[in-house]
């Protein structure tokens, strides 16, 4: 759900770039619950409570982004939450997910609230968010239900007696995670900080991420993931190489969403060359300019990253597969970042690199 997905998030950085989220003072930090993760340098790894607590009322409701794998956890789910499955919370969801609030927008949501069973309100809710959920009002509503639910289905009882296992994926991801903040750090020369992965035994085969402002000018990102198979009737979320190229899409966006911002003057003197691919990247869910040149540099920056640590055959690949999904301008960005690759001494870092990647964009595609 890479569409919605990397869309969500530009949405929500723009909003934070503006200023449009409310006062500092009330924009409290988004803690992930970690009694069941790990840290790994700068992104930590977890279950968290909101997410599972949704993912159980998202799959009695019927949702269709939940996982399709027959795993022990997702009959254990069934079994002890059938009781519930006519309680407000699932009814109230399957309506809202019956219009637009879907993909990334709902556990965008669902974070901008602390853990069960409180689910007090940390966050302010964003205009995009209200009118994906039907209004405030309604959202409001909805996680009113979510706390009933939780209390009645002691939902509690159900999460500690499993935090075992959410500890164990959570380890089994680390390597990846590992991963994914080296290179992505030492490849951008910029820090990574505030950023976690959060694994949904419950989710779909793929991600969603959020991303949220902090004072100060910094942001935080969550990349949720989840599982690829079923091993063993357990949630498999997949390799190093899965894990990695999942959350590096989505933290990339820490770095190069500001640079474009930085750069939207230079931008818009070429967006005239949208016209070709317009229709392509509103396939995708991008219909601006400045947002289809982030996705560009995105998606050739993670083909990188591929390339770098499981050969240019596997980076190839995966620039093919971009070009396939309509990303007409990603074989320059990669020929673009292999020149920045070979003169960090001029480049030490991707920003001092960013003009030459707008370069790119000016030129009017040739084929």
């Amino acid at each position: 759900m890479r569409r919605r997905v990397a869309g969500g998030l530009l949405a929500a950085l723009s909003l934070a770039l503006a200023g449009c989220a409310g006062d500092a003072g009330t924009r409290a930090r988004l803690q992930p619950d970690v009694v069941a993760g790990s840290r790994s340098g700068t992104i930590e790894v977890s279950v968290d409570r909101r997410i599972e607590l949704l993912s159980v009322i998202q799959l009695l409701s019927g949702y269709f982004l939940t996982t399709q794998h027959d795993t022990t956890y997702k009959r254990e789910v069934a079994s002890y939450f059938a009781p519930h499955a006519n309680h407000r919370a699932v009814t109230l969801f399957r309506e809202m997910s019956a219009g637009d609030f879907r993909f990334s927008d709902v556990p965008d949501a669902v974070l901008r609230f602390s853990p069960p069973p409180a689910l007090d309100q940390r966050m302010p809710i964003t205009p995009a968010i209200a009118a994906a959920a039907g209004g405030e009002a309604r959202l409001l509503e909805l996680i009113a239900a979510m706390r009933d639910f939780a209390q009645v289905s002691d939902f509690e009882s159900f999460y500690r007696a499993h935090e075992g296992e959410y500890r164990t994926l959570a380890e089994r991801a680390r390597p990846g995670v590992t991963t994914l903040g080296l290179d992505l750090q030492s490849y951008t020369g910029q820090r990574i900080d505030h950023a976690a992965v959060v694994l949904g035994p419950l989710l779909h085969d793929g991600g969603f991420a959020a991303l949220y402002d902090l004072p100060g000018g910094r942001a935080e990102a969550f990349a949720f993931i989840g599982p690829a198979a079923a091993t063993q009737g357990q949630p498999d979320f997949g390799d190093e190489r899965r894990l990695s190229e999942l959350a590096a899409h989505e933290f990339a966006h820490l770095v190069v969403n500001p640079l474009t911002a930085a750069s939207r003057a230079d931008i818009d003197a070429s967006a005239a060359n949208l016209a070709p691919i317009a229709r392509a990247m509103q396939r995708n869910g991008y219909s601006e300019w400045h947002v289809a040149v982030s996705e560009h540099v995105i998606r050739g920056l993670t083909a990188r990253l591929i390339a770098r640590r499981w050969g240019e055959a596997e980076g190839e690949a995966a620039i093919r597969k971009e070009v396939e999904g309509g990303f007409a301008y990603a074989p320059a960005v990669y020929a673009a970042l292999r020149r920045y690759e070979a003169d960090r001494a001029t480049y030490p870092t991707l920003a001092a690199f960013y003009p030459e990647l707008i370069a790119v964009f000016a030129a009017p595609l040739t084929s």
